[in-house]
């Protein structure tokens, strides 16, 4: 069945406990629309929930969402399980299905960043392939360093450059 996670922005003053009440209805309906909700992020101070569901559409899920509390989302995305796991890293969650990172409440919201060695194609012809590896040796040793220090994780390495997330 596919994933998705949906975003509900602009909550305005909602508390972590209105966002977990609101939850707990479309547990208590899920199985009337054959979805599953998996689990959900709250950013208190940008007023934003995410649910991440299994539906077998986003039809399905709207209209659980609809009929438990009225909160629509503003986008759903359907993600596959690798890739929000990539981007979001190992998760738990709490007695209420929230999300918890490093023993606090996951916001979801992650800083993205793509590096890139300029010009590695022009280095490899100019100065021979030997050159250009222990470049891109180099550039993953300081990357993935720096990612350790700071929390992030590689969501893809394109050979010159990587993808990488963090919490924000």
């Amino acid at each position: 069945m596919p994933l998705y996670m949906d975003v509900h922005p602009g909550l305005g003053d909602a508390t972590p406990e209105d966002v977990a009440e609101a939850h707990l209805h479309d547990l208590q309906i899920q199985d009337e629309y054959g979805v599953r909700f998996l689990s959900y992020w709250f950013s208190d101070p940008e007023g934003k929930a995410f649910c991440l569901v299994e539906a077998p559409d986003v039809a399905s899920m709207t209209a659980c969402h609809k009929a438990a509390h009225g909160l629509m989302p503003h986008e759903v995305i359907e993600v596959g399980a690798p890739t929000l796991e990539q981007f979001m890293g190992y998760t738990e969650v709490d007695e209420n299905d929230r999300v918890i990172t490093d023993g606090q409440p996951d916001t979801a919201l992650r800083a993205i960043m793509f590096t890139d060695i300029e010009g590695s194609t022009a280095i490899s012809t100019s100065q021979g392939d030997d050159v250009a590896v222990e470049l891109v040796k180099r550039h993953d040793r300081v990357v993935r360093a720096a990612l350790e220090d700071c929390g992030g994780r590689i969501v893809k390495h394109t050979g010159d450059g990587m993808f990488v997330s963090f919490t924000s």
